[in-house]
């Protein structure tokens, strides 16, 4: 806990360290919305890490005899998509401070 702000139980290791890094300057944050944000940071480089180590955001899908059959793109990259929309929607809501 932090000035007042208890981190949710349900953060990653990754979001909570962040949540407990924001929360002594942002005393009055909405926890709820400071939760998601960091959840949402964490998910993003989760995911970011994800491709990056595959060296590729799509994959390819062979028939048995080795032909292309489609060229799919992994979930990882909507799902940093998704954590990245969160993220700068609730940014400036939070109007967050950092020293």
């Amino acid at each position: 806990m932090a000035n007042g702000l208890r981190a949710p139980a349900e953060l990653t290791d990754q979001a909570r360290q962040l949540f407990e890094e924001l929360a002594p300057d942002n005393p009055r944050a909405d926890v709820g919305a400071l939760a998601m944000l960091c959840q949402a940071w964490a998910d993003w480089r989760e995911a970011r890490a994800f491709i990056a180590k595959e060296g590729a955001s799509t994959y390819v899908i062979r028939d048995k005899d080795g032909n292309v059959t489609a060229v799919r793109e992994f979930p990882q990259v909507a799902a940093a998509r998704k954590a990245e929309a969160l993220y700068l929607k609730l940014l400036p809501r939070l109007r967050l401070r950092r020293q």
